[in-house]
C-alpha cells in the first residue's frame, strides 16, 4: 500500500473498496491518501478525529508517492528496564496504582508522519484482568502519533502485553508493549521476568525461577552453576509462562536482614519436557542488580539461552 505524502484531505475520511490489502491506491492526479475500508470497526473507537496536519512534504518520495511500506514505532526511546524501545518490536513498561500510563506510538512512511490512520491497541495474555484501556483504537495525529491510556484495574502484581497494529494494513507490522504491574502499597521485593526468547526451541512456553542466596564473596555466581547439577535453591517459584513474571512476595529473613543478594536462575522448557534454555543473573551485569531490600522492589529480567538437552 502507498500513501500520498504530498497532502491529505483534512476533514473527510473516504471509504474505498480494495482487494488483498484492504484498500486501493488512488490515482496520482487526485492527490488523496490511499485509505482502507473501515466498516465493521468495534464500538470502543475514540470518537475524536484529529485536525489536519500543518504541513506535509514529498521528501523521500517518487513524484509525491511513497514507495516504502508504513512503519509503526514506539515514541518512548527506552523502556522502564533501560532497554531501547525505538526501532524494536517490544517495549517493557511498568504500570502501578500510582497513576495511569500513556502508550504512545508513531506511524511514518518514508520518514514522514502518516496522519489519520487507524491504530489498534489490544490487550494480550491478561488472564487476571490487570489492565484497562480507555479505547481499543486511536487515530494518528499530524505528527503520526497515536496514544491510548492504560490504567491498573486490579491491585496485584502481574504481566500482560498490549499488541499495537495499523488497522487493515498488515504490511506495516505490529509492535508490543510488555506491561508489568506492581502495587506501591504492598511491594513485592523481587519480580523476575524473561526477555523475548530468540532460541532454537520455539515451543518453549514455561519456566521456573530458582533463587540462590549469596553469602561470603558473593557466591554462588552464575559461573559456579551448572544447569544439570544445580545446588539446593533458597526459594523456587511456581511454574510460570515465559511471557509472565515470577513474583517473590516472601523471602526468608529479609525483614530482619533488610538487604539480601541473590543469584537468579530461570530454567525454561516446553510443557513438561526437559529443560531447553536457561538464564542467570548474579548482580555483576551493569544495570541488572539482584540486590533485594526490605520495603523496596527489585525487577530482574532474564535472557534465556539454549542448553544442550543431552547434558540434562
Amino acid at each position: 500500500m502507498r500513501y500520498n505524502t504530498a497532502w491529505l484531505w483534512p476533514a473527510v475520511v473516504l471509504f474505498a473498496c480494495g482487494a488483498g490489502n484492504g484498500g486501493a491506491d488512488i490515482a496520482d492526479d487526485t492527490g488523496k491518501i490511499d485509505v482502507q475500508d473501515l466498516s465493521g470497526l468495534p464500538d470502543d473507537v475514540d470518537p475524536d478525529v484529529p485536525g489536519s496536519p500543518d504541513s506535509l512534504t514529498d521528501d523521500h518520495t517518487d513524484g509525491g508517492w511513497c514507495q516504502e511500506p508504513p512503519r509503526l514505532d514506539f515514541v518512548l526511546d527506552t523502556g522502564d528496564d533501560g532497554k531501547p524501545c525505538t526501532g524494536g518490536n517490544i517495549c517493557n513498561v511498568l504500570l502501578s496504582n500510582s497513576g495511569d500510563r500513556d502508550l504512545d506510538v508513531v506511524l511514518t512512511q518514508c520518514g514522514i508522519p502518516v496522519w489519520g490512520a487507524w491504530i489498534t491497541f489490544e490487550k494480550m495474555n491478561d488472564v487476571l484482568g490487570l489492565g484497562q484501556l480507555e479505547y481499543g483504537m486511536a487515530y494518528t495525529d499530524a505528527d503520526g502519533v497515536a496514544s491510548r491510556t492504560l490504567s491498573l484495574a486490579q491491585h496485584t502484581v502481574g504481566q500482560f502485553q498490549v499488541h499495537v497494529c495499523e488497522y487493515g494494513v498488515p504490511e506495516t507490522g505490529c509492535i508490543d508493549f510488555n506491561v508489568k504491574t506492581f502495587v506501591h502499597s504492598y511491594p513485592v521485593p523481587l519480580i523476575v521476568g524473561f526477555a523475548d526468547y530468540q532460541g532454537a526451541y520455539p515451543l518453549i512456553d514455561v519456566a521456573r525461577v530458582y533463587l540462590f542466596k549469596q553469602y561470603v564473596g558473593g557466591k554462588p555466581k552464575c559461573d559456579d552453576l551448572k544447569v544439570n547439577n544445580l545446588p539446593t535453591a533458597t526459594v523456587i517459584s511456581q511454574t510460570v509462562g515465559i511471557t509472565q513474571s515470577a513474583q517473590f512476595s516472601v523471602l526468608p529473613n529479609l525483614e530482619t536482614e533488610k538487604t539480601q543478594n541473590y543469584t537468579v536462575v530461570g530454567l525454561a522448557q516446553a510443557g513438561e519436557g526437559p529443560v531447553q534454555a536457561w538464564g542467570c543473573e548474579d548482580g555483576s551485569t551493569p544495570g541488572k542488580p539482584t540486590k533485594v531490600e526490605w520495603g523496596g522492589q527489585t525487577y530482574v529480567d532474564l535472557e534465556l539461552v539454549d542448553v544442550d538437552i543431552s547434558e540434562n
